[in-house]
């Protein structure tokens, strides 16, 4: 029986790589710390905004008389959700962005230590995304907030992170077989 009671294979998440459970209460050497959450952060907007630019750029049309850009509605569905795919799917299946990766930190799930599931993988990418929707000038200034209230809290759990029921931890090996290491 594994650590967390669970036995490998008990629900259809549930992987042997996926890393041993962790426990929040066993002190805080584990957590992330906010500095390298930030900088995962940055490597992913880098990761997936270059390209995205990119592709608006390519896109759109400039009326410099209008000082405006006009971005295809296509491209708008297209580059929102790849940007939720990029982040929900591989938390998900490996807890990791590819920036948390590169920063040596992955999400889990606080009960068990296991990857977060489709829910949560949704959750911690929508609360941070949901104010850049609300049509007010300035509201996209909230999803910061969703991030730095990990800054006072002892678990470092943004708002995403408690309305997923994850925590950010240290990662302590790389996924074998996950396509992202290096050979």
């Amino acid at each position: 029986m594994s650590a967390s009671g669970i036995e490998p294979g008990d629900h259809p998440d549930d992987r042997e790589d996926r890393g041993p459970p962790v426990s929040p209460t066993e002190g805080t050497d584990q957590l992330a710390t906010i500095g390298s959450r930030a900088w995962a952060r940055i490597l992913d907007g880098l990761i997936i905004g270059i390209p995205l630019a990119l592709l608006i750029m390519v896109t759109s049309e400039v009326d410099t008389g209008k000082e405006t850009l006009r971005i295809p509605l296509a491209v708008q569905v297209a580059t929102t959700l790849v940007a939720a795919a990029y982040e929900v799917i591989l938390i998900h299946l490996r807890g990791q962005t590819i920036g948390k990766r590169i920063v040596g930190i992955r999400a889990v799930r606080v009960n068990d230590g296991a990857h977060p599931d489709w829910t949560a993988s949704s959750m911690r990418y929508l609360l941070p995304a949901l104010p850049a929707l609300i049509p007010i000038p300035g509201a996209f200034l909230l999803s910061p907030v969703v991030y730095l209230a990990a800054i006072p809290d002892p678990l470092r759990r943004g708002w995403h992170d408690r309305a997923a029921g994850t925590i950010v931890v240290k990662a302590t090996a790389p996924d074998a077989g996950d396509g992202l290491s290096a050979r």
